[in-house]
């Protein structure tokens, strides 16, 4: 494809900073702009539409990672196409009224997730799974001293939603909604079999109190479902939290487990694993990757099919995945041959038991999904489908 007269602008958020678009972009030899300014992707003022503006005047495309309601609003005004990315599901923005707007292109990773903004009338919008930069950790400087400062047997980068409010509104449940959740719970953490799912599962006591508990929320600018809205706020956290502790915990008896995280936990509440402070997105995160024998990926549940961003980033540089089943997975890699799944913590424990004690077939599948994304996962590939919808290329 001849990209050689495009003009791309980048915007980085206020709230992601990340160059792993530019990269694409730019191996597929289109020119790239990255105004200083950072847009935000919640609500905005209008006078940020004005300091866009003269940024983006024809140029042939903006691009973001995640989907910015101000942008939407200053490509809609200077009549080019925004692109945006997303790897959150659900992104709370785009239940916001300027994701209906006619320049937007949404390409949103989780089947379900697109399903769910096609049925609130977003017209471009587009399943697109996500990538990993090949590029980028191709280049990656890996020194004997990062290897021994990050090596371990079983490692998780991500948050550990252990929040105290969480707790109390729990406590504070009336009896027969507290059961309600409680049977809820029982029935779903850690059970990653298909068809187990948080959505329309709580029962009328449980759903009428966690309504309640979104009344402080401020929705009124959101075409959101307020009960869908409930799921994702507080249930699927609430499971997220439950699940990473079980995970890691149970992992810790079986190996050295390090997990690397931004949340506030309370070291004797994770016994055995070894807690680090936050790790450079750029940089120190693929050296865990590539350090560790295996690396674990606990999706959110608010993500319904998708295959989270960890997963091709710890992929992209030769890492070893072992993830909880997710309904996409199959469609894009080979369990067993590219990553190794799990429905229960019982087959984890099994699986790092086995792969911890079986290297070349550790090493042979973590070559597998290095080469799977290489060849089909890869941004510039990635970016090649997505610039198609638009007419480009």
């Amino acid at each position: 494809m001849d990209y050689s007269q495009c003009i791309a602008v980048y915007f980085n958020s206020e709230e992601i900073v990340k160059d792993d678009i530019v990269w694409g972009l730019l191996e597929l030899g289109i020119e790239v702009e990255r105004p200083e300014y950072r847009v935000p992707l919640q609500e905005y003022q209008e006078e940020q539409v004005e300091q866009i503006l003269p940024l983006i005047v024809q140029r042939t495309f903006v691009i973001t990672q995640d989907f910015s309601a101000v942008v939407a609003r200053a490509c809609d005004a200077a009549h080019i196409p925004y692109i945006s990315w997303v790897y959150d599901s659900p992104q709370r923005s785009l239940y916001l009224k300027e994701a209906l707007l006619p320049m937007n292109y949404i390409f949103v990773f989780d089947k379900k997730q697109c399903e769910r903004l096609k049925a609130i009338g977003i017209q471009h919008v587009f399943h697109q799974p996500l990538a990993g930069n090949i590029a980028k950790a191709s280049i990656l400087k890996i020194t004997d001293e990062d290897i021994e400062k990050y090596s371990s047997d079983i490692s998780f980068v991500g948050q550990m939603y252990q929040r105290s409010y969480q707790e109390s509104f729990f406590r504070c449940a009336p009896p027969e909604a507290k059961e309600q959740f409680d049977s809820f719970f029982s029935k779903t953490v850690c059970n990653w079999k298909k068809g187990c799912t948080i959505f329309n599962q709580l029962g009328p006591d449980a759903n009428e109190y966690m309504l309640r508990g979104l009344i402080e929320q401020d929705y009124n600018n959101y075409r959101i479902d307020k009960k869908y809205a409930g799921e994702v706020l507080i249930v699927a956290t609430t499971i997220a939290g439950m699940e990473r502790k079980a995970v890691l915990c149970e992992a810790a008896q079986l190996g050295q487990c390090d997990l690397y995280t931004n949340s506030l936990v309370e070291e004797k509440a994770f016994a055995n694993v070894r807690i680090h402070p936050p790790i450079d997105y750029n940089s120190e995160i693929y050296k865990v990757y590539f350090s560790s024998k295996i690396n674990l990926n606990i999706t959110m549940r608010a993500i319904e099919s998708g295959i989270p961003q960890r997963i091709f980033d710890i992929m992209s540089v030769g890492g070893f995945v072992l993830t909880n089943e997710q309904e996409e997975i199959e469609e894009l890699f080979t369990p067993g041959v590219d990553l190794v799944t799990f429905q229960s913590l019982d087959e984890m424990k099994d699986k790092i038991g086995y792969y911890l004690s079986h290297e070349r077939e550790r090493i042979r599948i973590a070559m597998n999904g290095y080469q799977k994304v290489r060849d089909y996962y890869s941004y510039p590939h990635q970016l090649t489908t997505i610039l198609k919808n638009l007419g480009i290329g």
